[in-house]
């Protein structure tokens, strides 16, 4: 089995995903899968697929799966106006490939007269040889009621949580979730 084309993602990234092993008996279900796994992972814009005989050897063949990388990140900022939070301002930086790797990090950030919102991910699709995933995210926001005209409070909200993907086949997970979240109000003598 060859893979050509991988200028950043890693090998071994590529190779999790093959179910046609080598020197194994082929199988087209099995080299088609193997396909459509690398496809779903979202970091290739193609993925081909040839089957050519082995010189000299008429009932050997060669897997050679060729990718076309695409842009795995994603960079984004704006900036908004509204009666009820004022001048607003959001950035955003997600990476599904961090250094070819297929681990996933992102930043968040959304600032307004209103509330003020930091979050941070991070996401190991292959924590166990297994397919197991693990996930970690952080957020912190802190609401000013008064800013909105509803009433004259503050909040602070930490919220720490992580997951796990469990694969039950080859195309369904059980993920589950597990967060802790700690909200703290302060009040004014004008709060309701």
């Amino acid at each position: 089995v060859n893979i050509k084309g991988n200028t950043k993602t890693r090998d071994q990234v590529i190779r999790r995903e093959i179910r046609q092993m080598e020197a194994a008996w082929a199988s087209t279900e099995r080299i088609e899968r193997s396909k459509t796994r690398m496809e779903r992972l979202g970091y290739f814009q193609q993925v081909n697929v040839a089957t050519p005989a082995v010189p000299g050897a008429s009932d050997q063949i060669d897997v050679d799966y060729t990718v076309e990388e695409r842009s795995s990140g994603n960079i984004s900022a704006g900036f908004g106006f509204s009666q009820t939070q004022g001048l607003t301002f959001n950035a955003s930086l997600t990476q599904n490939n961090v250094l070819g790797t297929g681990k996933r990090i992102s930043f968040n950030f959304n600032n307004s007269d209103f509330a003020s919102i930091y979050s941070i991910g991070y996401l190991n699709p292959y924590f166990t040889l297994d397919g197991i995933s693990l996930g970690y995210n952080l957020s912190y926001m802190n609401t000013d009621g008064s800013q909105a005209n509803i009433s004259r409070y503050n909040t602070n909200e930490s919220r720490a949580g992580f997951n796990f993907g469990i694969p039950l086949n080859e195309t369904d997970r059980l993920r589950v979730n597990l967060d802790f979240k700690q909200t703290e109000i302060k009040t004014t003598s004008y709060s309701s």
